[in-house]
């Protein structure tokens, strides 16, 4: 049955010959139904097809013959004469009633009337979703239907409230579709496709136009629909679990099978995951006879054999051991591409309430640095994480249970003796462990140079001799603590292979890189984008370089979803392969010396957070995340540079109205700032902030971009207030965050005594503002040492010092300098400044050259310390 036919592929006429008048005979393949009044039809249908042409091209009614009446196998339903004419089939596989040869369009024909009725007699009969309704539907999916064809099949089968969900579900499947279309090629008809069309509403209700659609779009709009309507049946069907169904004692194994998988399909959507289920349960659930033969077949040994054999090779390996803990996180297998499978466990539970250590090593070593000709040696650790030991105290919190099929036996439990692969600090602790292990080489060798990134090991000493030395007391320190060398991996020939790069005697070079030419899905483009992303560092290559191949990874975040390379991403692609052709470094020549140009000594000292020489003269304000605070995380920090006073407020988001919140909070508590400092992300630098801030006439600084140094006193603040909170969380259960945020400030700005101080941070901030409003003070005195003439200036007065910094107020206005530059003033000061200011010019030359004289002294007293 074909309710649209396509005339366009006109089938060839059978026994046809050339006439003189140019055109070939015609001849009509029809099927009978009521032989007196069909063949009348015909004989009018005939001379109407022949008006107007050569005699010798008309056909004759005794030359058209009668088709034996036949039904297709797939049709349900009795010969009509629509399903007399479906059955009939020219020579290309083409279905018409009648077949014209020469036809340009599509004819609709609407569906049978009788192929409606059975199939609303099987969903009375046996139900929505069962087996005969479901193969009912694939008997008219066979054939090309129209939108309005499926919204008839859907009146057919749901009452009311099912067909308002249908087509809840139908909306919702073509928005979709679209999506996706947009990712499709310019010349691609489905580009052009709108939700009416799909669905056959709005100006597409004819369902002649609809015939008229592309071959494409008709497939398309068939599809999103009947997916729809499988849905809607599915969903109204009360589902059986799959893991009940078992196969009779007398059952045939087909039958068990499919009933299994009518039940998978229905609640499994991922065809991977449904395989998978299908053959676990079949196997699981079969009876006995089936499973002895089941047994001797050869098969790919599924997951949970998989996990068991890893499980027993840990445990024979001394890895594991049996356990009884409370403790249970998942745990499942990966096949490496050696072929081996690797023993995996889930444990972002774990992570989530385990605090980290941090990072011990900001980076890989770079192997530029190795002298030239320096000979190297290469060792990788084996299993260097199931070396290390771990502690008997927390083995039972990382407990794992192996099941079994269909719980044919109590499940297995264990718990791991090393560190486990996946705990969030195994990387660090695996650092830290072969660090310690090799601080003894590094004191028995002090000019070698000794490389180590989690278990790789480079080794390069100034010649051979001294290597060979240093090679046995390298692997016998690395034996004393447990460690394992791979044999098979160690390299002490060039060229050596480290870190992704090909070390020769003088020069670098990467390893082969192999790109991804043909990208199709968005797994295709992330993987190329990582290869690139990790030789970034190595080519040179910017951002605004790499920008077309970034804009593979927008879009769908299916992980299948079509990318395609844009000549543009082509061009920047044959860029990066030329560049690591091209690209190769040398080693370090350390006979050849090193120019080092400075540009501007005098700022060298100054640091970039400079702090306030009073309270209120400068802030800080960051945002950080406080994850246990649920919707209210954003919590907002403001810090006073010079009395280190903190207030802080949560926040549903870090948006502009988030920040003035928070600063209406702050000026309440501390004052108004004459300047605040923040980073530069959006927020801060709207409009609407802006305008905030000169309402109050504050003044607004900005940071280094993209770079957290230049924020770092209130970052410091930030892991304060978080270690705070934290100390704070057993005594605050069930309190609110604002409730916890003032009890944790209460303890920062009124208990907090910071050094060379005896007053909490708030009164000091307090006190600044009553001695910045009544007279100056007087100041220590102290002399500041010249960076570029190695000379002792001063006396000079000092406004604030604390840890590694002073502020200073010299001849040239206040500078920032490192607290090691300055010291105090120990000299008897002769005169006053009045007496300075009124004195004669002799005593003001002498007492210049005194003050010389001393310097020189002091210069040769510090020299000789």
């Amino acid at each position: 049955m074909r309710p649209v036919f396509d005339k366009s592929k006109g089938s060839h006429a059978v026994g046809s010959s050339s006439t003189p008048g140019g055109r070939s005979p015609r001849q009509v393949t029809i099927r009978p139904k009521d032989r007196g009044r069909f063949w009348g039809e015909v004989k009018a249908k005939v001379e109407g097809l022949s008006d107007g042409a050569d005699a010798g091209a008309r056909l004759a009614v005794s030359d058209v013959q009668p088709v034996p009446s036949r039904v297709p196998a797939s049709d349900p339903v009795g010969p009509t004469g629509q399903d007399m004419a479906g059955a009939a089939a020219s020579s290309e596989g083409l279905q018409a009633f009648p077949v014209l040869q020469g036809a340009t369009h599509n004819t609709y024909q609407p569906l049978a009337w009788q192929a409606l009725t059975e199939l609303r007699g099987a969903v009375g009969k046996y139900g929505l979703g069962s087996a005969e309704v479901m193969q009912v539907l694939r008997s008219f999916n066979a054939s090309l239907l129209t939108p309005f064809d499926i919204q008839s099949l859907a009146w057919a089968n749901f009452p009311p409230v099912e067909y308002d969900f249908f087509e809840n579900k139908w909306t919702q499947l073509a928005g979709r579709t679209l999506e996706w279309n947009r990712t499709l090629g310019p010349g691609d008809p489905r580009r052009m496709v709108n939700t009416d069309m799909l669905m056959g509403t709005g100006n597409y209700t004819r369902a002649e136009g609809q015939a008229g659609y592309e071959p494409l779009v008709q497939e398309q709009c068939q599809q999103t629909g009947m997916v729809a309507l499988v849905q809607t049946l599915q969903l109204a069907t009360p589902q059986q679990p799959f893991a009940t169904i078992v196969q009779g004692v007398d059952e045939p194994f087909l039958c068990f099978a499919g009933r299994l998988t009518a039940a998978v399909e229905k609640q499994v959507s991922d065809p991977a995951a449904r395989k998978l289920m299908i053959q676990s349960v079949a196997q699981g659930n079969c009876n006995a006879a089936c499973k002895r033969i089941i047994e001797t077949l050869p098969g790919e040994p599924s997951m949970l054999d998989m996990v068991g054999a890893c499980a027993k090779e840990q445990l024979d390996q001394g890895h594991l051991e049996p356990s009884t803990s409370p403790w249970n996180t998942p745990v499942f297998c990966i096949k490496k591409k050696s072929g081996k499978w690797r023993l995996l466990q889930d444990l972002r539970k774990i992570n989530a309430v385990m605090e980290g250590m941090g990072t011990l090593q900001a980076g890989m070593p770079s192997p530029t640095m190795l002298p030239a000709d320096w000979p190297v040696l290469i060792v990788d650790l084996k299993d260097c994480f199931f070396t290390i030991p771990l502690h008997p105290d927390d083995r039972p919190k990382f407990a794992f249970t192996v099941p079994t099929i269909n719980n044919a036996e109590p499940a297995q439990r264990y718990q791991w003796r090393v560190l486990p692969q996946g705990m969030r600090n195994s990387p660090m602790l695996c650092q830290w462990y072969v660090a310690r292990a090799l601080s003894g080489v590094r004191k028995q060798f002090p000019d070698a140079h000794v490389y180590h990134y989690m278990d790789d090991i480079l080794v390069a000493t100034p010649t051979q001799e001294e290597l060979l030395r240093l090679q046995p007391q390298l692997l016998n320190a690395l034996h004393s603590h447990g460690l394992q060398v791979a044999p098979e991996k160690v390299q002490q020939q060039p060229p050596w292979k480290y870190l992704g790069v090909k070390i020769l005697e003088r020069t670098i070079r990467h390893q082969e890189v192999q790109f991804v030419q043909s990208v199709k899905t968005l797994n295709d483009a992330q993987k190329l984008v990582g290869v690139i992303t990790w030789l970034r560092p190595y080519l040179g290559l910017t951002t605004a370089q790499l920008s077309p191949l970034f804009e593979l990874l927008k879009g769908d975040t299916d992980l299948k979803s079509p990318r395609e390379l844009t000549p543009e991403a082509r061009k920047v692609l044959e860029e990066v392969q030329q560049a690591v052709l091209a690209c190769q470094v040398y080693r370090i020549e350390p006979s050849i010396d090193v120019t080092v140009f400075i540009t501007t000594p005098d700022l060298h000292p100054t640091g970039v957070n400079p702090r306030g020489l009073k309270a209120l003269e400068l802030w800080q304000t960051d945002v950080t995340q406080v994850a246990e605070f649920g919707r209210l995380k954003y919590v907002h920090v403001t810090v006073d540079t010079f009395s280190s006073a903190m207030w802080a407020s949560a926040h549903t988001g870090e948006k502009a109205r988030d920040v003035i919140a928070h600063w209406r909070q702050a000026f309440a508590v501390l004052g108004i700032p004459s300047a605040v400092k923040t980073d530069n992300g959006p927020a801060y630098a709207s409009q609407q902030v802006r305008q905030f801030l000169q309402s109050w006439g504050v003044s607004h600084n900005f940071g280094i971009p993209h770079s957290p140094t230049g924020q770092a006193i209130v970052e410091r603040n930030h892991g304060t207030l978080k270690r705070v909170l934290q100390k704070q969380k057993r005594g605050m259960q069930g309190e609110t965050p604002h409730s916890r945020l003032a009890k944790a400030l209460y303890t920062i700005n009124h208990l907090t005594v910071p050094q060379n101080s005896n007053n909490p941070v708030i009164l000091n901030h307090h006190l600044s503002l009553q001695a910045s409003d009544g007279e100056q003070q007087p100041r220590a005195k102290v002399r500041v040492r010249n960076l570029v003439t190695k000379q002792w200036e001063g006396p000079y007065d000092l406004i604030s010092m604390g840890r590694g910094y002073a502020c200073v107020s010299t001849d040239t206005g206040t500078r920032w300098l490192p607290s090691k530059c300055v010291r105090p003033d120990l000299r008897p000061q002769r005169q006053n400044s009045a007496d300075r200011q009124g004195g004669s010019r002799d005593q003001l030359e002498s007492h210049q050259v005194d003050e010389s004289s001393s310097d020189h002294s002091d210069d040769s007293s510090t020299d000789s310390d």
